[in-house]
């Protein structure tokens, strides 16, 4: 709706937060082609595609963007939908500037440690891997050594058994 879209930007703009605004789920979609964001805002109930659906997408293509979801009616079944989904927060109006800041921070915040666990989480990973192919070669430095040990025994062997056969 174009008069909550112009109540955020200003709380937005006051703020210090840059913004763009889709007036529907298609226009959403192809603004998100052309431009990364930190947190989308959006309604459950939209002209065209639900906002749910918008949602939907949002989540699965764009996972390190957070969604904040803004609704009229206080319907816990559509809460609980989109909270399962992934969603940042859910908002019912008429909007409220300390509750949409509050919202923001919080999810940023969240965002901010979901990307560094996320990289944090590779990380680790790739040093697993190199420490796994690490005690890879030492076992099988280990097992070729092992061999050779055998094997000078063995000659060893039989060298004494030559030797005391000799004497």
């Amino acid at each position: 709706e174009k008069p909550i879209r112009l109540v955020l930007g200003r709380i937005l703009t006051k703020n210090n937060h840059e913004y763009l605004e889709a007036s529907n789920a298609l226009e959403a979609r192809a603004i998100l082609k052309n431009q990364k964001f930190d947190v989308v805002f959006s309604d459950v109930e939209m002209p065209g595609e639900s906002g749910i659906d918008l949602v939907k997408f949002i989540l699965s293509e764009y996972p390190e963007t957070a969604v904040i979801m803004a609704t009229v009616l206080n319907e816990p079944e559509i809460a609980n939908q989109v909270i399962d989904y992934g969603i940042y927060g859910y908002i019912i109006k008429p909007l409220d500037p300390s509750q949409i800041l509050i919202m923001l921070s919080n999810a940023l915040h969240r965002r901010e440690l979901e990307i560094e666990n996320k990289s944090y989480r590779q990380q680790l990973e790739l040093l697993v891997e190199k420490r796994t192919q690490e005690l890879a070669a030492t076992v099988m430095h280990l097992e070729s050594t092992e061999i050779s040990l055998r094997e000078s025994e063995e000659k060893f062997r039989s060298i004494s058994t030559y030797a005391k056969d000799a004497i």
